[in-house]
């Protein structure tokens, strides 16, 4: 079965005492999504290669089921952005 282009065939969770680690293989690596144990919030999606993260995406200050705070990071060149929800 695929899901967003991903084969949920061979996709697996691990879990630790904070967070749940959906794991999606890729050819060339993996898709990593990691929550809080409830699954509710998305703290961290991270594309990784078989040695070690390539984009780490972090999310934080959830109000409403929306995180305010989103900072991305690309960890084979000098890349890293921020973004911050703008309250009117």
């Amino acid at each position: 079965m695929m899901f967003g282009g991903m084969d949920m065939q061979n996709a697996y969770l691990l879990k630790d005492e904070h967070n749940l680690y959906y794991i999606f293989p890729q050819q060339k690596g993996s898709f990593c999504y990691v929550t809080d144990l409830t699954g509710a919030e998305l703290a961290t999606m991270e594309i990784c290669s078989p040695r070690k993260p390539i984009v780490l995406a972090i999310m934080k200050n959830y109000k409403n089921g929306i995180p305010d705070t989103i900072g991305i990071t690309h960890k084979n060149f000098n890349f890293t952005i921020g973004l911050k929800k703008i309250e009117r």
